[in-house]
């Protein structure tokens, strides 16, 4: 009760000063917890969705102070999708040791829950940045009547490139 400070009565406390009950907590909430933290929970995803515009985000995962790169907000959890997942995970029926035992899993699962992963903008801001800077752009000039491949001919990932970039700009009435 007090390591995470949980008001617990009556049934609820017996349950949790039981030894044989001990290990079964620790299981039932690591069975639930686990994968969430394991996907990565953030505080807010709000402040995301600018940086996901623009492709990439870069996190830190506490306390491994760990960094990764995700390209789309379902790669993590906020909070109360955290929570509500929690809540889905549950038995429909419970643990099957009675409803006190029940009880404290849920109030344990909800303490436990915290937010193990830092949106790091300023990285994320830079490394977007020297990747805009290193992109070069790619220019092919081509002749007006210049052949580019004949019927028959392998083409290359150059030659497909070309096409496809023609294609792209085609003008209604135009062969390509």
């Amino acid at each position: 009760e007090r390591k995470f400070k949980l008001k617990l009565e009556g049934e609820e406390g017996q349950a949790i000063l039981d030894p044989s009950y001990r290990q079964g907590l620790e299981c039932a909430v690591t069975g639930i917890v686990q994968p969430l933290v394991l996907k990565g929970i953030l505080a807010d995803k709000k402040q995301l969705h600018h940086s996901l515009t623009r492709g990439i985000a870069t996190l830190r995962e506490k306390p491994l102070n760990r960094e990764r790169e995700i390209f789309s907000s379902n790669a993590l959890l906020d909070m109360n999708e955290a929570l509500t997942m929690a809540d889905l995970t549950f038995p429909d029926n419970g643990f099957g040791r009675g409803a006190a035992f029940d009880s404290v899993v849920r109030k344990l699962v909800a303490i436990t829950l915290h937010p193990n992963v830092i949106y790091d903008p300023e990285e994320t801001e830079r490394r977007i940045t020297t990747a805009q800077e290193e992109v070069q752009a790619s220019v092919t000039k081509i002749q007006r009547g210049q052949v580019l491949f004949r019927e028959g001919d392998l083409i290359t990932p150059s030659q497909e490139a070309i096409l496809s970039q023609f294609q792209k700009e085609r003008r209604p009435g135009t062969l390509l």
